[in-house]
């Protein structure tokens, strides 16, 4: 797809593509044509894009759509793969110019007339024209959401409602549901035309046919992440969104998921909390100066609610995930869904509010403290979170009412006003996701979820874990196929480890970089600014810190290198000490390669040894070694006959006089 002038317009990448089951979008036959109303095409039923649906059994002679649907949405999957396979649609990096991204053909029209322009005027050269003006602008799908026309010329009416573009993503794939044929994209479909079908297409294709959404669907998103809570339960003076989770803030885990959904993300904070406000930079920020309740909270953001979907997000729910935010979206967009929210079926339902359903709808939460003994044995909770579009929900917020006894807007009353307004729909998600986080105990709790994610994701991804449940992981930790973790390891953050290597038991990295079939451990300690080359060996109660070990060096031992290079293939031996610091600047070691360095070496830094030298044992070496030079920097060794019994009797005598 380009962005052509006011609208969208998909061209073929071959022109010589004619075949009847390519359906075709755009400059028919490379010919231009007198504009139509989409309505007027879509009610012909013999129009030529009808004849070709017709041919390929997509749609009945009068127009309709064929009643043999199952046939029909396998035919329309397998042409599909099949003009992929064969190279028929073209790969789209929409980081690109639109001129980069394929070949435009040029427009050919009959003897003596001049492309037509859907502003009814001509253009001598169309493939310049299409080209300039735009040729900076990525393919964005804010193009095609503002469009405000469409191109003219033989476009294929067949309205299809794409979801999840751009942005909205499920595991690599764009999802489209394909509406029937022979109406126009602007007119309301029958509930019984809303049977939808799955075509997934590889990110990055284009798809053969337009897409052309309904203004609903094509309006931005919005996530309000609601962190103006103290967290007094957590006895901090830190404000509870930004507790540690995983080795960082447990509010970046919420707002770089809604970041992969939403269009923009909205953070409402407390006053005085601008180390919070760093923290989710660069999302926009609201201040909540009086901490009036939820509904509230949700006002002081009413501005930036945009124009669609809005959702409303909590701090201390960090954990929903990418998948549950989509099933959100996707349930607010059904058909006369005034509200959608995420409910649970918690293990220990305790005060939780209850979600009171009739059918599939919901009617209205009932606190705890508010339920009947009926009521309270409803196990279906409510998870706060809430979707609803904009302009709706702005009118319920402003209805809230303080007639409680805290005197404070609460947003679920928010649920009853949508339920007398349309249908209230909700989604269930897993009680892990959705659980809040207010002491030091959930806390704990989150920590032990998140860790059984992460190892789950890196078992799956082919790491070996002897003792999955004593590795701890971080949300960065990179781990390639074939590592293997032995029990009670210790991954801080920024740690990558390369395909083959073994961490054993008891280590802790942070910071550092593993290659390729290393054997790290066991009780070693890797700190930040460590580089480990290819088939690099750090043994037992080995410390590196900002050290680069090159390819196949080893350091077995009982050993601390800091701020140090060693070479390939050095060996450093037991008890081996580099002395980095001097009590006011850190300093350098540089080792090269296929260097030996005896056991209870101590290196004061600065200082470097050439390659293939040789320091004896137990020398203090202090100057510069040059290549293959022996280093003793210890006390001559002097033996004296007897002594050692004269020293003992000595010492024996003086004992027993007392």
């Amino acid at each position: 797809m380009i962005p052509h002038h006011h609208g969208p317009i998909w061209i073929s990448t071959r022109s010589q593509d004619r075949t009847p089951d390519m359906l075709r979008i755009g400059l028919a036959h490379r010919k231009a044509v007198t504009p139509r109303k989409s309505c007027q095409q879509g009610g012909n039923p013999e129009a030529p894009q009808n004849v070709r649906r017709r041919r390929n059994r997509f749609v009945r002679a009068n127009g309709t759509g064929n009643a043999t649907l199952p046939q029909y949405f396998q035919r329309l999957q397998r042409t599909c793969e099949r003009m992929r396979q064969q190279g028929r649609t073209r790969l789209i990096d929409r980081q690109k110019p639109a001129h980069s991204l394929m070949h435009v053909n040029a427009v050919t029209t009959r003897p003596g007339q001049q492309a037509l322009h859907q502003n009814h005027d001509t253009i001598p050269n169309h493939r310049a024209h299409i080209l300039g003006g735009r040729r900076t602008q990525p393919i964005a799908a804010q193009q095609f959401r503002t469009a405000s026309r469409q191109i003219r010329q033989a476009v294929d009416q067949r309205p299809i409602q794409i979801e999840n573009h751009d942005r909205r993503r499920i595991s690599g794939v764009l999802h489209a549901r394909a509406l029937p044929f022979g109406r126009s994209c602007n007119i309301q479909q029958p509930e019984v035309t809303r049977t939808p079908f799955d075509v997934f297409l590889p990110v990055g294709y284009a798809m053969p046919i337009m897409s052309l959404t309904s203004p609903s669907s094509a309006k931005p998103t919005t996530a309000i992440v609601l962190a103006a809570g103290l967290g007094t339960r957590m006895r901090s003076t830190l404000p509870k969104a930004l507790h540690p989770l995983g080795g960082r803030p447990m509010i970046q885990h919420l707002v770089d998921t809604a970041a992969r959904v939403f269009d923009s993300v909205v953070i409402v904070i407390g006053p005085d909390m601008d180390a919070l406000a760093k923290a989710i930079a660069p999302h926009a920020t609201v201040v909540q100066h009086d901490r009036l309740g939820t509904a509230h909270a949700a006002r002081m953001a009413e501005d930036l609610f945009g124009a669609g979907d809005v959702a409303i997000l909590y701090a201390d729910n960090p954990l929903i995930t990418e998948h549950t935010m989509r099933q959100l979206l996707s349930c607010r967009a059904q058909p006369d869904t005034a509200l959608a929210m995420l409910a649970m079926r918690p293990r220990n339902p305790a005060k939780y509010g209850r979600v009171i359903t009739h059918g599939e709808s919901v009617q209205r939460i009932v606190e705890f403290k508010e339920a009947t003994a009926e009521e309270r044995e409803v196990t279906l909770c409510n998870a706060g979170v809430i979707c609803a579009d904009a302009s709706a929900f702005r009118t319920w917020l402003h209805a809230v009412k303080a007639d409680n006894a805290q005197k404070e807007f609460y947003l679920t009353d928010v649920i009853a006003m949508a339920a007398a307004a349309g249908t209230v729909r909700y989604v269930e998600a897993p009680e892990d996701e959705l659980a809040g986080i207010n002491s030091r105990s959930e806390l704990a709790r989150a920590e032990a979820t998140l860790q059984t994610r992460l190892r789950r994701e890196a078992m799956e991804n082919g790491v070996t874990m002897i003792a999955p449940e004593t590795v701890f992981l971080r949300t960065d930790t990179v781990l390639a196929p074939d590592v293997l973790i032995e029990p009670n390891v210790v991954f801080g953050p920024c740690v990558h480890v390369g395909s083959g290597t073994t961490i054993r038991a008891f280590s802790h990295l942070e910071g550092c970089t593993v290659g390729q079939d290393c054997m790290i451990g066991p009780y070693a300690r890797l700190r930040p600014g460590t580089i480990c080359a290819d088939r690099v060996h750090v043994g037992n109660f080995v410390e590196l810190k900002a050290a680069t070990m090159g390819e196949g060096a080893k350091a077995n031992h009982l050993t601390y290198l800091g701020d140090a290079s060693i070479g390939a293939r050095t060996n450093v031996g037991a008890g081996t000490i580099t002395c980095n610091y001097d009590g006011f600047f850190k300093h350098r070691t540089e080792i090269g390669t296929d260097v030996f360095i005896g056991s209870d070496s101590i290196i004061v830094a600065p200082v470097t040894i050439g390659d293939g030298a040789t320091t004896a044992a137990g020398s203090t070496i202090t100057a510069s070694i040059a290549p293959d030079a022996l280093a003793l920097g210890r006390a001559r060794q002097v033996n004296k006959d007897g002594r050692s019994k004269m020293l003992r009797d000595m010492l024996r005598a003086r004992k027993e006089q007392g």
